[in-house]
């Protein structure tokens, strides 16, 4: 029989800053219980070092208490996320602190738990989940980046196309005044040679105008594709030929 393999699951990088040793043995006990997942624990007692310890050595989750040596309250989280945007954020709170707790949810931090009502059970949950949202998050704000940027491309677009528009207007005028005049005049007039590098100029320019309004109706050119209908019934229907027949595609 053959044994079952089983596929080790990610381990989670987890940096505690928390000065309570009490408080950090009982997290290091509650990830170590957590069913289903795996942690690695980093931990430092002040603010100072966590952010230190950012900059060696990769992690994918922060767990922060916000009354620390070198630094009380709001500031705590505030001065961390300041350094590490890229970091979900989990707060570490008494219950006096909710308020402050839930102002720093406003301001960036994925969530928090009262010290004193976690479990293994919930910690691992609310880990897995702040670096869901935070990877939510972070792909939300690229589309909509991606979204502004093409809405500034199709803006330039649209201001090229008038402008190629406006030159046109002109162009239509003298160059064919242009082509007139030295058809009325030899070469040995005195005014061939400026009127020829005039030409030369509205041709050039023609020419410029052309590509812009090309490379503008090629940009704001709606795609249209074959449609092809396909009667789902009889498409459901087992073939009654020898070979069957791939899918239509189109």
């Amino acid at each position: 029989m053959q044994a079952d393999h089983k596929v080790p699951s990610k381990t989670t990088r987890v940096l505690l800053i928390e000065d309570n040793s009490g408080d950090a043995r009982l997290i290091k006990e509650m990830l170590g219980d957590a069913r289903g997942n795996s942690f690695q624990l980093e931990h430092t007692d002040n603010l100072t070092l966590g952010l230190e310890l950012l900059q060696k050595v990769s992690i994918d989750v922060v767990l922060l208490d916000l009354s620390l040596p070198d630094s009380r309250g709001i500031d705590t989280f505030t001065r961390l996320h300041a350094k590490e945007t890229d970091l979900p954020v989990i707060l570490l709170t008494g219950l006096d602190d909710e308020v402050i707790a839930v102002q720093a949810i406003k301001e960036g931090a994925q969530d928090y738990l009262v010290k004193g009502q976690i479990d293994s059970i919930l910690l691992g949950r609310s880990i897995s989940y702040a670096i869901e949202r935070h990877r939510i998050l972070e792909e939300l704000k690229t589309a909509n980046q991606k979204i502004i940027e093409h809405e500034k491309f199709s803006v330039l677009i649209e201001m090229a196309g008038a402008t190629a528009h406006e030159l046109n207007q002109p162009l239509t005028v003298i160059l064919p005044t242009v082509e007139h005049a030295l058809s009325k005049i030899d070469e040995h007039h005195p005014l061939y040679g400026d009127i020829t590098t005039l030409e030369k100029q509205c041709l050039r320019m023609a020419d410029l105008v052309k590509k812009i309004s090309e490379i503008t109706t090629y940009q704001t050119k709606p795609y249209v594709g074959s449609v092809q209908i396909i009667d789902i019934d009889k498409a459901s229907q087992p073939s009654t030929t020898k070979k069957q027949q791939p899918f239509p595609t189109t």
